[in-house]
């Protein structure tokens, strides 16, 4: 399946054969016969080895690869007249910082946008499992996305997704289906890394062939299996842990990390846009002194709001040193352990010869202000430019579509829940959401019934949410959501995790029908009304979930959002998309809602959101 001839753009490939093709020559540079293509002067290198800072170092570099280590008084005989020197004038040298995992796609950026991002806050390698565009659109749209993934400056190893859809179960209405003959073919194509999140672990535990299947085809290729376990059932972790799945993200309390890593799992800390674990259980480590060589700080989602606002994996470390880990530990967290989690700690994670000169200047390490950023030997950043200009667009990436099969929603009732005309009040079981935590709970609240309609309570923080059928013209699924505090308007989204039908959300009715309408219209991305007039479009012409258009575009169209969640009440408006788009998400507990309705996770049953009328 090796389209175009890809495989050599793959990392780590490519920078192997390089490496074995230059190694007369880096050898000679090491030595001191012959100049340095690159040469970074007089920095405090982090030694992320060792667990130090080393003063008054300089870096030589010869063709992307780091040949040597010495001290600033020393490094004269590596300089020549085709030299590039870089004066670090004592700021801190660090190894390119690692997101092990990430999923490109939520911050509505396609890969070479998202690789700008990434560089320009001192991240140089990221891990992606694309399981939302494989969801959205199958294998084409898979393979259109690694195309350009693994074109850019930014190492991008590309996961295959392990569950498309993410449940085998008979509760959702998926539009792809990625086989074992699939992901065996992915495996053996030469362009992915490794087996991305199992996260239908409930197939796992009950021995299901399919997903037994892709597990054994990653073992037999001697690949790496990420991990998706949000139970703190020691059975399930057993049982999980025995099928090789070698790391976890889910980990939402000190005594579910620590479980997981006595069960031999490396645990990823989320320190993303939503998902914040890692601001409660990394202190409770520090304190405990428990060992962190098997932890690794991840964003899992990450928007594109945060990106130009707060910065990537600059920011995770600098989050995790004002939480109390020390500076050149919490460095150690997204790069050397990422690395040897990878193994690939041998290319990347660690500033010494005979690693790629994947170099992050820094001008303190509490504030960790990226001054520069060294990507396989090359400037990418450097005082607030982007230097770098080999950002690829595909084509094939870029004529994308989107399924957009809906069925006939004539009006308003084709979104209500009828419970009838002799009732004014209905008890109602609604999906309750706890801002930062991608659990949901089962809530009993209280709605009016008006003209025969269980409507939403927005004074009692009670919204509706409709979930209809994208791909085949199937069925609307129907229910409530509250804790999210929307209490006006209504949003309308081609996101919806992970089978991305159609998603619409809102305190109003009317409004959502609106937002309904327009999104048909624009073919995909998020759309948000208030009193029946559209306020913000944001246009995902990529599979309904990345943008077509520069960050910069769509970083404005992303922030109208955010401020329109304000204005509807939100608490948190950065964090309200990646929470409505998980409300369909059915391998997370406890309630979600499909196409097909409510659906009882750990049952996984529909049941009826109506639960009495009077």
């Amino acid at each position: 399946m090796d389209r175009h001839g890809l495989k050599g753009l793959v990392f780590p490939r490519w920078a192997i054969g390089k490496f074995i093709e230059t190694l007369p020559q880096l050898i000679e540079v090491a030595g001191g016969l012959r100049k340095a293509d690159l040469v970074v002067r007089n920095v405090n290198l982090v030694d992320v080895a060792g667990g130090r800072v080393v003063g008054n170092v300089s870096i030589v570099a010869y063709s992307g690869f780091i040949a040597a280590l010495v001290s600033a008084n020393d490094d004269k005989v590596y300089i020549g007249p085709s030299t590039m020197v870089i004066n670090g004038g004592g700021s801190y040298a660090a190894p390119g910082f690692i997101d092990a995992h990430v999923h490109v796609e939520t911050s509505f950026l396609r890969p070479s946008e998202f690789s700008k991002l990434a560089l320009m806050h001192g991240t140089t390698m990221i891990v992606t499992d694309p399981h939302d565009i494989a969801n959205a659109g199958g294998l084409k749209h898979l393979l259109a996305f690694t195309e350009e993934a693994i074109r850019q400056p930014l190492k991008v190893l590309v996961q295959v997704p392990s569950c498309v859809p993410p449940t085998r179960s008979e509760v959702d209405n998926p539009g792809y289906t990625l086989s074992v003959k699939d992901v065996e073919e992915l495996l053996d194509s030469g362009l992915f890394h490794s087996l991305g999140e199992f996260m239908d672990y409930a197939s796992v535990v009950n021995r299901d062939p399919e997903a037994l299947g892709k597990i054994k085809a990653a073992l037999l290729r001697g690949m790496l299996i990420y991990g998706h376990l949000p139970s703190p059932d020691d059975r399930v972790l057993n049982a999980y842990s025995s099928l090789g799945a070698s790391s976890c993200h889910e980990s939402t309390s000190l005594d579910e990390a620590l479980g997981k890593l006595t069960h031999g799992m490396w645990v990823m800390l989320r320190f993303g846009s939503a998902w914040r674990d890692g601001e409660v259980i990394l202190p409770s480590l520090i304190k405990g002194g428990y060992d962190l060589d098997r932890v690794i700080l991840v964003t899992d989602d990450v928007s594109v709001t945060d990106l130009v606002e707060h910065g990537y994996m600059d920011r995770v470390v600098k989050d995790a040193v004002e939480l109390g880990l020390d500076p050149v530990d919490a460095v150690k967290l997204v790069t050397i352990n990422p690395a040897t989690y990878l193994r690939l700690d041998n290319l990347v994670g660690v500033l010494a010869p005979g690693r790629l000169a994947d170099i992050v200047l820094l001008r303190d390490l509490r504030g960790l202000e990226v001054d520069t950023v060294v990507v396989n030997g090359n400037v990418a950043y450097h005082n607030g430019q982007l230097m770098l200009r080999d950002f690829q667009e595909t084509g094939t990436l870029t004529s994308l579509g989107l399924t957009f099969n809906i069925p006939v929603i004539r009006g308003l009732d084709d979104l209500a829940v009828r419970v009838g005309e002799d009732y004014s009040e209905a008890l109602v079981l609604a999906i309750g959401v706890e801002y930062g935590v991608t659990v949901t709970r089962k809530v009993k609240v209280k709605v009016p019934v008006v003209n025969g309609i269980a409507a939403p309570n927005p004074d009692s923080d009670v919204a509706y949410v409709a979930v209809i059928d994208k791909y085949r013209a199937g069925g609307v699924g129907k229910g409530f959501v509250t804790g999210l505090g929307l209490r006006r308007g209504a949003l309308a989204q081609s996101m919806g995790r992970d089978t991305h039908n159609i998603l619409v959300i809102g305190a109003d009715l009317g409004d959502m029908y609106t937002a309904l309408r327009e999104l048909e219209r624009i073919r995909g991305g998020v759309v948000a009304v208030s009193n029946g007039e559209v306020k913000c479009r944001l246009r995902l012409s990529i599979g309904g979930l990345m943008s077509n258009e520069p960050f910069t575009k769509v970083y404005h169209e992303a922030k109208c959002l955010e401020d329109f969640l304000r204005y509807c009440g939100a608490p948190n408006p950065r964090m309200a998309p990646f929470h409505i788009s998980i409300l369909t998400l059915t391998v997370i507990p406890e309630v979600r809602v499909t196409p097909k309705g409510l659906v009882d996770v750990k049952s996984l049953t529909i049941i009826n959101p109506i639960l009495e009328v009077r």
